[in-house]
């Protein structure tokens, strides 16, 4: 087994999927109004933290970091296992996820591969 130390994902790469209004919320979340962070699902289950565009630059580049090492052929194997924030959705947080690696991931890896299987384990009650 290989460790690598992944890269932080990039502001051109979050918003390959997520709003550019979305990631400009988080990245300068001080001088946002209360009332436009609950509009980004900012509340209740996901919280304002410390540092967050930090945090959600980290976690998706973990995962394509992973789905690049996957394209490269450097790993035929590849897991992030702080990854799979999948509830974020576009334009909000939700679920207690900030960012969706997975669909990030998945952007990255049609570059190459035609099909992409993903699977779900995350265990939980629905709504």
């Amino acid at each position: 087994m290989t460790v690598t130390r992944s890269t932080p994902a990039t502001y051109e790469e979050l918003v390959e999927f997520h709003s550019t209004l979305y990631i400009e919320s988080i990245r300068d979340i001080k001088t946002q109004k209360e009332e436009d962070l609950e509009e980004i699902g900012l509340t209740g289950d996901c919280p304002i933290l410390d540092d967050m565009y930090s945090f959600i630059s980290h976690v998706a580049g973990s995962s394509l970091t992973a789905a690049k090492g996957l394209i490269s052929g450097k790993y035929q194997f590849a897991i992030n296992w702080c990854g799979g924030w999948h509830h974020s959705q576009r334009d909000m947080a939700e679920g207690f996820c900030y960012v969706n690696d997975i669909v990030l991931s998945i952007l990255q890896l049609s570059k190459k591969f035609d099909r992409i299987l993903y699977i779900d384990l995350d265990v939980h009650h629905g709504r």
